[in-house]
């Protein structure tokens, strides 16, 4: 049995219980139970529609170490031999009494300390694996790291190109969350400057996006606008669209599986690492983080949009790197190394 420790709410990103889903599906799909486990309701909510059972340990998701013994308990109830986890909460100490009853997995984003534990997964295409080499040196933990472990769910192998000449649809999206209302600012400044009549705009709407109502008040402005919330078939609605604009995180991975020529942004430190590798490497176009230039973030990110949509050889070039990046066989070499372990 494989437990899966982590959370979402307004201030942990969904992306996190999206990519852990994808790893259980990976393991259902070869036999393996698993379960989660999360901190309280806000998390468990996001995780029923998806069928597999679901432990709430009514903690503090961001006080991890007051839960172990509580966990540790549930681990032994339940009989689970290996755990993910995936949380920036955590801490050594954590980890160790963890890992000294079970083999711990940890999705790491951020590399802060050398974790002890069995098993750490970075996906981050540009991540330094020097840097890892050398904190891990000598040590039994089983290192996973670069583009060829990202965690994408099963509908994003084998996507073909859906390349169009002429721009019709772009996709809208900032994660789980929204709190600088990026898309609200973004399509307000549309409406107001008379910007891109021609194109319909695909706006997805997290579950933990505060700002629904406002949006839904544009859309009713805004003929073209289109909010899509609880997406079922997520790959075909990204390939159905001509470009994208998305924050960092794993919906970047997804574009590039999709292959949709996309314009990205941040507002926080974890997306960072990403959206500027593949700026640097002209992959993707980077508008800025709103947190530090606000309008000037929007401002670029309507600029983009604009060269995107005149320039179909921007688009092509760029939609052929992506594809390169990612091949959407993450969670099948995960998989392999989980049920190794």
């Amino acid at each position: 049995m494989l437990g899966i420790r982590v959370d979402a709410n307004a201030d942990i990103a969904t992306g996190h219980i999206m990519r852990c889903l994808s790893i259980a599906y990976g393991m259902r799909n070869i036999g393996l139970d698993c379960l989660f486990i999360v901190a309280d309701e806000n998390g468990k909510e996001i995780l029923v529609p998806y069928g597999f059972e679901i432990i709430c340990l009514n903690s503090q998701w961001n006080q991890l170490d007051q839960e172990t013994k509580q966990l540790v308990e549930v681990i032994h109830k339940l009989k689970i031999d290996k755990l993910i986890i995936d949380s920036y909460y955590v801490t050594a100490q954590y980890l160790k009494e963890l890992e000294a009853v079970i083999k711990v997995i940890y999705i790491d984003d951020v590399n802060l300390f050398q974790y002890p534990i069995s098993m750490v997964i970075n996906y981050d295409i540009f991540l330094n694996k020097a840097s890892y080499s050398k904190s891990y040196k000598g040590s039994s933990t089983h290192l996973l790291l670069g583009n060829n472990y990202v965690p994408l769910r099963e509908e994003f192998m084998g996507l073909l190109p859906q390349y169009r000449e002429k721009v019709g649809r772009v996709l809208i999206t900032t994660g789980g969350t929204d709190h600088f209302n990026v898309v609200g600012n973004l399509l307000n400044r549309i409406i107001k400057e008379g910007l891109f009549n021609d194109i319909e705009f695909h706006v997805i709407v997290g579950i933990m996006n505060k700002n629904y109502e406002h949006l839904k008040n544009l859309a009713e402005v805004g003929n073209s606008f289109i909010l899509h919330k609880n997406i079922k078939r997520m790959a075909k609605l990204m390939s159905s669209c001509d470009i994208a604009i998305t924050a960092g995180g794993t919906t970047i991975y997804e574009l590039c599986a999709c292959g949709v020529p996309t314009i990205s942004f941040s507002f926080a430190d974890n997306q960072l690492c990403g959206v500027k590798g593949f700026a640097k490497e002209g992959i993707m176009s980077y508008a800025g983080d709103v947190r530090y230039i606000g309008d000037q973030c929007i401002t670029n990110l309507i600029d983009y949009l604009e060269e995107y949509i005149n320039r179909a050889d921007i688009r092509k070039e760029k939609s052929i790197s992506m594809r390169k990046k990612v091949d959407g066989n993450g969670v099948k070499r995960i998989v392999k190394y989980i049920n190794d372990l």
